[in-house]
């Protein structure tokens, strides 16, 4: 990490408290159970700030293993990332598990995480998440995002595992200029299931945001999507799109979809959708035609379908992208 980054990875001692938690304990009337427990239990925590004007050459990396689990565990982390003006960075967040967790424990490891980022002016964040989760774990990871002037956040999720995975954003466009982007795979199976919930409030005019799910769901897992985009009055010329697709590649799989907007101005462009069903039976009558096996043919359209979301990154994050997706397929 280069020596003019800031990175405190002793956010939490007997004796003091960071601003950044205070501020959170001064929102306790606003926050949900789940930040509440955070709070009360929080452990570990890290304090990662790019200083004004550093662009950052190469990505952060991030790893949370899951491992040695022997009992019952619950895990309460924070993670704070603060941008100064004109800097810019990517941060990758890898999930591994890296222990066997006996069946007939379920539910045994629950892990809430809590994020703040902010981005001051003309900074510029990507964020990216692979997860590959526990078999038993239960995870909440919650994100709020504070974008200034110009900022520019950009975050990409590849997911699978876990008996609960629930991935929370509020989000704050408060500058004019400031774009957010989300865009994010899951791949459900077994009895698994992952929620996606967004609240994107546009607080400036001038302001951008967009996000896509896509969920691929096997077996009887269940993927839940709920978006909220708001326009308060006064603020014009705002750009969101919302889109949700689900494949349902079992008869027992279900997908909920709910993307809303709450518009109180007039001069802007907002539009969202969601659509639900399963592969495309000429699609696979074509590939299996040219010697793919069944299986073979719905693994190269899962990836076709997946894939369109990493066409943004640059080529070494589409690359990891890309290798994470084909070993989890």
């Amino acid at each position: 990490m280069p020596k003019s980054c800031q990175f405190n990875d002793q956010l939490f001692t007997s004796q003091e408290i960071l601003p950044e938690i205070s501020e959170l304990y001064q929102e306790l009337t606003n926050l949900d159970k789940f930040s509440l427990l955070n709070l009360a239990f929080a452990g570990l925590g890290y304090k990662l700030t790019i200083p004004a004007g550093l662009k950052l050459d190469r990505p952060l990396e991030i790893f949370h293993y899951y491992s040695d689990l022997k009992e019952a565990q619950a895990i309460n982390s924070n993670l704070f990332v603060n941008l100064e003006e004109n800097s810019a960075a990517t941060i990758i967040e890898h999930f591994i598990d890296h222990n066997e967790i006996a069946e007939s424990l379920p539910h045994r490891l629950y892990h809430y995480q809590h994020s703040n980022l902010n981005l001051a002016e003309n900074s510029s964040l990507c964020h990216c998440l692979i997860k590959a989760l526990p078999e038993d774990l239960l995870r909440i990871k919650k994100l709020k995002l504070s974008l200034a002037k110009s900022a520019n956040y950009q975050l990409t999720t590849l997911s699978t595992g876990g008996s609960l995975d629930r991935l929370q954003i509020d989000g704050y466009l408060n500058g004019s200029k400031a774009k957010a982007s989300i865009k994010s795979f899951i791949l459900g199976k077994k009895s698994h299931q992952h929620d996606i919930v967004i609240k994107m409030t546009h607080a400036a005019s001038l302001t951008e945001s967009e996000q896509i799910l896509k969920t691929a769901l096997y077996d009887k897992a269940l993927s839940s999507f709920f978006s909220l985009v708001k326009v308060p009055p006064n603020c014009q010329k705002i750009i969101s799109k919302q889109l949700n697709k689900n494949l349902l590649l079992s008869d027992q799989a279900q997908a909920f979809s709910r993307p809303e907007l709450a518009v109180d101005a007039d001069d802007v462009i907002c539009n969202h959708g969601a659509a639900t069903g399963g592969l495309d039976r000429e699609m696979l009558f074509y590939l299996r035609n040219r010697g793919l096996s069944k299986d073979q043919a719905k693994t190269v359209l899962l990836k076709a379908f997946a894939s369109s979301l990493f066409n943004q990154l640059d080529e070494d994050l589409h690359q990891l992208f890309t290798q994470a997706l084909k070993e989890l397929t």
